[in-house]
């Protein structure tokens, strides 16, 4: 049994350090003698860390740190939003008109109840109202806004049609004094979460009617624009900013 263990151990020994075996252990471990120099033992690799892979292990992992904060923040936006009713859009003169005034967006059972109030109208006309893509209203003639909010890709219509524009919220109608006020509801949009959140968007008052002809209702130059934005908590900020 000593002379079997002490062959043994020759042979590992043998292997380990990359040594050709004696032809008579080699025949006893069915190795050929001429091969076994080319067959040695090296498990450096296996015991040195691949610095390579170690690298990339880091920038996954930073980028798995980044994503997460990135998620973290929405999910800060989102809760920040959720309580959120009421949006407001103070309606400011472009294109060298006269128009002021303001348009709520309430939340309600159904949709999103909105209520336009706009002064310095041509008296006894109608314009165009829509929300429109951005909310940069830096251009005088408004422009900047980009053109009608549409993230379904429908037609352009007026609000008695089920598929249009999320922006198409049609007419204004001024009386003698040239001043307007449009009361609907639409279940198209969301306030700040859910289908087409319009939070951020800009409204567009036009100088002309819509008449629900493509693209956009040939509602002619825009003439007043504004930002829409949260309400202030605990103020009616749609009768704070309506047209007097």
């Amino acid at each position: 049994m000593k002379t079997i263990s002490n062959r043994f151990a020759l042979m590992a020994v043998s292997l380990t350090l990359g040594m050709s075996l004696p032809p008579a252990l080699a025949a006893e471990g069915d190795m050929d003698p001429s091969t076994s120099k080319d067959m040695p033992m090296d498990n450096s690799k296996d015991m040195t860390p691949d610095k390579e892979s170690g690298t990339a292990m880091k920038e996954g992992a930073m980028e798995d740190n980044e994503m997460a904060e990135t998620m973290k923040k929405d999910a800060a936006r989102t809760t920040a939003f959720a309580d959120v009713t009421e949006l407001v859009a103070a309606i400011e003169p472009v294109s060298g008109s006269n128009v002021k005034g303001s348009v709520l967006f309430e939340k309600v059972s159904g949709g999103v109840k909105v209520t336009a109030k706009v002064g310095g109208l041509e008296p006894n006309s109608k314009h165009g109202i829509h929300i429109h893509q951005f909310g940069d209203i830096t251009a005088a003639d408004g422009t900047s806004a980009g053109g009608h909010y549409n993230p379904e890709g429908n037609d352009h219509a007026l609000p008695t049609e089920s598929k249009r524009h999320a922006g198409d919220l049609g007419n204004l109608e001024a009386d003698d004094d040239g001043n307007a006020t449009l009361t609907l509801t639409v279940d198209n949009i969301s306030l700040t979460s859910g289908k087409d959140p319009i939070v951020g968007r800009a409204v567009i008052i036009h100088e002309k009617a819509d008449d629900g002809g493509q693209p956009t209702g040939n509602a002619g130059s825009r003439i007043g624009a504004g930002v829409i934005g949260i309400s202030s908590p605990g103020d009616d900020s749609g009768e704070s900013a309506m047209a007097k």
